[in-house]
């Protein structure tokens, strides 16, 4: 028997978001739409003008993983998390409150945060994902516009740290982080920012963060691929909301047989709903949500780990 809340309704679009796991300072799951997002409330306070990036990589080289990571919170001035050894897990306590604890796991395939706490009692494992290092293409001396306190300014771009990072989205592909030198008229300064680029090409930036006023920019829609996974095909699923029963949406898919973790993760990183899905072909599911408040969703299926389908879900009531 369904319990009957406040009518909502429910709007569904269609982009695939590259959104696994939460990073330190938990930045939502789901990717926030295109536009400008504050993210002064997600994240502790970064560096601005002529500061140390807001971490650094250290033991790591791109194409390959070193033996241990270090990841360097300059503010502190101390590791934010200490040398990681392979396949170990790490726990750094930084003297200064609130306490945050990383703990990470390395491989020769990547870096892998697994958990997350604070001196709060809050604690949170992670979804395994990885992250890999790649060569990126962009080079030293590109030219690029960069927006300070409303004015731009024609800056030089440094490429200080290429590869596979931490991000705001979880984990993406050809991340730089770019140091602007810039002249606004009253003398020369330095710029950190960040920027996520569609392909190795590096000419077209699909999102940028300001460290200076804590926004983020998206500038196109992001959409991805599903991984390939021989048991499942991504474009057979459908979600749509289920006429025939109140505060429902029904996931169906077409020729092929589904066993995955199905999973519907708010905006804030909170997992909201969890449950295993084992179906033959041409099966279907009703989720019942009218127990969300309203926001913006991800649902989401993986397979031993692997994400295979996700689709944005928003709920107004």
């Amino acid at each position: 028997m369904m319990t009957r809340l406040l009518p909502f309704t429910l709007l569904i679009t269609c982009a695939a978001i590259t959104a696994q796991g939460q990073v330190a300072f938990s930045y939502p799951d789901a990717l926030p739409e295109e536009g400008t997002h504050n993210l002064a409330q997600r994240i502790a306070p970064l560096p601005t003008y002529s500061a140390a990036p807001p971490w650094n990589f250290n033991g790591l080289t791109f194409g390959s993983i070193a033996s241990y990571i270090e990841v360097w919170r300059p503010a502190a001035g101390t590791p934010y998390a200490a040398q990681v050894p392979q396949a170990t897990h790490c726990l750094y306590n930084q003297l200064e409150f609130p306490v945050i604890y990383d703990y990470f796991v390395t491989s020769t395939s990547g870096i892998q945060q697994v958990a997350s706490g604070s001196t709060g009692g809050f604690f949170n494992y992670l979804d395994p994902w990885q992250v890999y290092v790649f060569p990126n293409q962009i080079a030293t001396g590109y030219n690029d516009n960069y927006t300070v306190s409303g004015n731009t300014y024609q800056g030089i771009v440094n490429p200080l740290a290429k590869g596979t990072m931490l991000t705001p989205f979880g984990d993406h592909a050809n991340v730089v982080l770019i140091e602007f030198g810039f002249n606004d008229g009253s003398g020369t300064g330095t710029v950190f920012t960040y920027k996520w680029f569609r392909d190795t090409n590096c000419m077209i930036p699909i999102a940028e963060y300001n460290p200076d006023t804590q926004e983020l920019t998206l500038n196109t829609p992001i959409s991805v691929t599903p991984l390939s996974v021989p048991e499942f095909d991504a474009a057979s699923v459908s979600m749509g909301p289920n006429p025939a029963t109140y505060g429902t949406v029904r996931l169906q898919w077409t020729g092929t047989a589904v066993q995955a973790d199905l999973r519907i993760i708010a905006a804030d990183g909170r997992m909201v709903h969890q449950q295993n899905v084992v179906s033959g072909p041409n099966g279907s599911i009703d989720l019942d949500l009218s127990a969300l408040t309203p926001g913006t969703y991800a649902v989401r299926m993986d397979q031993a780990g692997e994400l295979l389908w996700q689709e944005r879900l928003v709920v107004v009531r």
